[in-house]
């Protein structure tokens, strides 16, 4: 204990000794600015993926689905409130055992087929489905993104950051998590009244498939690599 409390004393020491010899002009410097825009990238994605659209707004989801009113749907946030936790739980007993890198890609895959999925049966194979299954793969998204992307991409935020960068590197990753939510709010209620629900959600799908290859070619792989290791993996990337 005595030792994990000096290693925190000594790196609170080091971040406020770099605080006087870095600006935020540093974080687009060529060592670190790979890093700043894998943080940043991961933590927007995070957002425009649609999960808040989800979870804001499934009363009236399940309301457009199913043609039920609003006020009968309101077991669904709760519903997805259980799979939240339940992802959550499972996490903490994959975490350790994956690559970063390889449950996001995971997870983002399943999320984009989840939001594509309906949008191909409803729309280009003309079915008759049922207005359930929307339902279905959003709850089977919102299971895979609570045990990646919800919480992985704050241990990505958290880890990747140099020390010297660190503290304005994670607030500007956090401004643009908070910016995405704020846009998806704002905006997925405008989309669907023009367009028809299942396209709305496959737009997410495709931007889903975006952060996957977002993850594979811009973001290093930090599980069991120091601080000093990514930083100098960032370094060599910036001279090629």
């Amino acid at each position: 204990m005595d030792k994990e409390l000096d290693q925190i004393l000594k790196t609170a020491e080091q971040e406020k000794q770099v605080a006087h010899t870095t600006n935020w002009g540093t974080l687009l410097t060529g060592r670190y600015r790979h890093l700043v825009i894998a943080g940043i990238g991961v933590a927007a994605f995070q957002q425009f993926q649609g999960a808040n659209a989800i979870f804001y707004y499934i009363p009236l989801i399940v309301e457009k689905a199913t043609g039920h009113a609003a006020s009968e749907a309101l077991m669904w946030p709760i519903i997805q409130g259980i799979i939240l936790v339940l992802g959550a739980l499972f996490f903490l007993i994959i975490a350790d055992k994956f690559n970063r890198r390889t449950l996001l890609t995971v997870g983002g895959t399943v999320m984009g087929l989840s939001f594509i999925l309906p949008a191909i049966l409803n729309t280009f194979m003309k079915t008759d489905a049922n207005p359930m299954l929307i339902i279905v793969f959003l709850c089977i998204y919102v299971a895979f993104y609570s045990c990646t992307w919800a919480p992985l991409t704050w241990v990505i935020v958290g880890e990747i950051f140099p020390l010297a960068i660190r503290g304005r590197a994670s607030g500007l990753a956090s401004s643009f998590n908070w910016i995405g939510s704020f846009l998806v709010g704002l905006l997925f209620p405008i989309m669907t009244a023009s367009m028809p629900q299942e396209m709305v959600f496959a737009i997410f799908g495709i931007i889903c498939f975006l952060g996957v290859l977002f993850i594979r070619f811009c973001v290093p792989e930090t599980r069991g690599h120091t601080l000093e290791e990514i930083e100098q993996q960032a370094a060599a990337k910036s001279h090629k």
